[in-house]
């Protein structure tokens, strides 16, 4: 099998809590990001590197 990564980042907007994802960028603490759905400008606080989290079920993607 061959596999790929992707740079994949997870937002949500301080005004309206929209959610939206940004693939193959790469931003940094500090930077400003126009929220998609209603244009209010963010700043990024943080960024979560967390790796292998849990999804919904419970399990990683991982087999044993």
């Amino acid at each position: 099998m061959k596999a790929n990564q992707e740079l994949l980042h997870h937002f949500s907007c301080d005004q309206c809590k929209y959610w939206w994802a940004v693939g193959s960028k790469s931003f940094e603490v500090g930077q400003f990001l126009y929220c998609t759905n209603c244009g209010y400008l963010n700043r990024i606080d943080a960024i979560d590197t967390s790796r292998n989290t849990p999804n919904s079920s419970g399990d990683t993607l991982l087999a044993p």
